[in-house]
């Protein structure tokens, strides 16, 4: 579960994930889909300032267990 923020307010609540990949959908609902890391960066950009980024990294299951 995850969150997108602007100015320190929710801007998007997370749902359930789905991806689609070789005529396949996989999703983190039925397990087809699992989120196995979360990578968090950030820095500063002389234009566009301070920024964020977060990383969610899922594992296709193709056994859908």
């Amino acid at each position: 579960e995850y969150n997108i923020s602007i100015n320190n307010r929710v801007w998007l609540r997370s749902s359930y994930t789905d991806l689609y990949s070789n005529n396949k959908w996989y999703t983190s609902k039925d397990g087809s889909l699992s989120l196995i890391d979360i990578c968090f960066k950030e820095g500063n950009d002389s234009i566009l300032g301070i920024w964020n980024q977060t990383e969610l990294i899922y594992n296709f299951n193709l056994n859908g267990q």
